[in-house]
């Protein structure tokens, strides 16, 4: 008696630390590499978001300027800090946004995307957070331009780690939204060293008294689970 074909075998489940080594050489690979940094990054719809306004200190004056809604997903506003011009800005980046945006959206905020050779340094800022922010100097027109993001509930990481933060994010869907916070003060044109000098205290002192306002920034970007 002929016997009946035998079944075929199912293929085996993935084992455990196969599928966590694919995971991790995904995350290095995006980490690491724009390209693949950019196969990371999904974005959701950029979520509406009543972000506190900035606010005027003894520096710096509110003055006219375009206006946007409190949960505009980009809104900038003007500030005169003796006689400078001085503009703070937020952008909010959809949530699972990769390495390669939080970085595009950087360079946006400073206005030095494309540029080389920029000039930049860091400016401490005690009683915020993050304490220490990024600052360009850019030729044309002449301003400096302090920028910070926030992801995962506080300052993003430089380096390595934070590239890896929001590839994990990306990939697990984790991540609430990244935002990008600027100010840019303009400079006289040619611009002096004192002119430079006081434009950075005025950034110093303008970044200083928005203490709360980043606070409640930096409290947006946490996870859902984590608010």
């Amino acid at each position: 008696t002929p016997r009946p074909p035998a079944a075929a075998a199912s293929p085996a489940p993935p084992r455990p630390a196969t599928a966590w080594a694919a995971m991790v050489a995904a995350l290095l690979l995006a980490a690491v590499a724009p390209a693949g940094a950019a196969l990371l990054d999904r974005p959701q719809p950029v979520p509406r978001l009543a972000l506190p306004a900035f606010t005027a200190g003894a520096a710096c004056i509110a003055a006219p300027g375009p206006a946007a809604a409190p949960d505009a997903a980009a809104r900038t506003q003007s500030f005169d800090c003796g006689g400078a011009r001085l503009v703070a800005g937020v952008r909010i980046l959809p949530p699972r946004s990769g390495p390669a945006a939080l970085k595009a959206a950087m360079l946006d905020a400073t206005g030095e995307r494309g540029l080389e050779d920029v000039q930049e340094d860091r400016l401490a800022v005690p009683g915020v957070t993050p304490a220490s922010w990024r600052v360009v100097n850019l030729a044309q027109p002449p301003r400096l331009v302090a920028v910070a993001a926030y992801v995962h509930g506080a300052p993003a990481q430089g380096g390595l780690a934070g590239r890896f933060r929001l590839a994990w994010d990306g990939l697990t869907g984790q991540g609430g939204p990244a935002i990008v916070v600027s100010a840019a003060i303009d400079l006289p044109d040619p611009p002096t060293p004192p002119a430079a000098e006081a434009a950075l205290t005025a950034l110093q002192d303008f970044l200083h008294a928005q203490a709360d306002a980043l606070a409640a920034i930096g409290r947006a970007t946490a996870p859902p689970a984590l608010r």
